[in-house]
């Protein structure tokens, strides 16, 4: 497969031959470190730690060093679109470190602790955060 067969509302997930990419994988028992939504015009939507942003899809590739493809079997034009335009929504909010830490621990794999509270499980501090603060920030779930 090559970019001309990627579509709108696709999502790619990769890893990279990074130790960040090694540690996410390794906590969240995945195979995969990030998800892309892809855009029109060879652009994507991706969570990062600086937050959510548009990109140029060919340049946020070049960071993996594999990817896959997932599509929808069912998609069609119009859901497609609506992802894409709720995507698009939410470039610009914050990445929250937290919930990406708590999916991790959700997976089962629970070898993460809090960083800021050392033997304190993040079950347990997500607790401090509302539901709108996570709705209202974004990461990448593996």
């Amino acid at each position: 497969m090559d970019l001309s067969d990627i579509r709108p509302a696709d999502i790619i997930v990769t890893r990279a031959k990074t130790a960040g990419s090694s540690f996410i994988r390794i906590a969240s028992c995945s195979t995969y470190s990030h998800a892309i939504l892809v855009d029109y015009n060879n652009m994507c939507i991706e969570a990062i730690p600086s937050g959510v942003e548009r990109v140029d899809l060919s340049s946020s590739l070049l960071k993996a060093s594999y990817a896959s493809v997932y599509r929808h079997r069912f998609i069609n034009e119009d859901y497609a679109a609506w992802a894409c335009h709720y995507a698009n929504q939410q470039v610009g909010k914050s990445y929250d470190k937290l919930g990406a830490v708590r999916s991790g621990v959700d997976t089962g794999c629970g070898i993460l602790i809090e960083y800021s509270a050392p033997g304190q499980i993040v079950s347990s501090v997500d607790d401090k955060k509302t539901q709108d603060e996570h709705d209202s920030s974004f990461f990448v779930a593996n």
